[in-house]
């Protein structure tokens, strides 16, 4: 999950999947040496592309992705994660969580702060609790957990 603002009102957020478990996906659904990823620069960026090995040629079919635009401390690490995200999404692993749209969670929500430099924070760390999907599995809820153990959930109206 990355933070795409912060402001008094909200927090507006982009819910990615993670790398480790995106990984696992295509480890548990091609085997390891069923899938494979490389990546190269084009047009100054970072892109990455995930084969899964087909049986019927012998060879590798490649899906291709540049990274997303998502503000980060590291940008050079941001491309490499997010374009490996887009690509394996691309093979069906962690498609439904590259799906979703930037989310907007109110301040009633969720606690945010504004610190010494002027610039507003949540209190404390947000994370994916859990996903709630319809009958196509197709997320459409997202529970997020505070250290404290408080549950919020976008939509606030279900």
């Amino acid at each position: 999950m990355r933070y795409l603002d912060v402001s008094a009102d909200a927090v507006r957020i982009r819910v990615l999947p993670m790398e480790v478990a995106v990984r696992r996906i295509l480890n548990e659904t091609f085997g390891s040496p069923g899938w494979s990823d490389r990546y190269y620069y084009a047009g100054g960026q970072l892109r990455c592309q995930v084969g899964v090995y087909s049986p019927a040629t012998g060879e590798y079919v490649h899906k291709d992705a540049g990274p997303l635009a998502i503000p980060s401390p590291n940008p050079a690490q941001m491309q490499e994660t997010t374009s490996f995200l887009r690509a394996a999404a691309m093979v069906g692993a962690g498609e439904d969580v590259m799906d979703l749209k930037p989310i907007t969670l109110k301040a009633a929500q969720v606690q945010l702060v504004q610190g010494a430099d002027g610039k507003y924070r949540p209190v404390g760390r947000l994370v994916v609790d859990r996903f709630a999907r319809d009958e196509r599995g197709a997320i459409t809820m997202v529970q997020f957990a505070l250290p404290d153990g408080k549950k919020i959930l976008w939509p606030d109206k279900v």
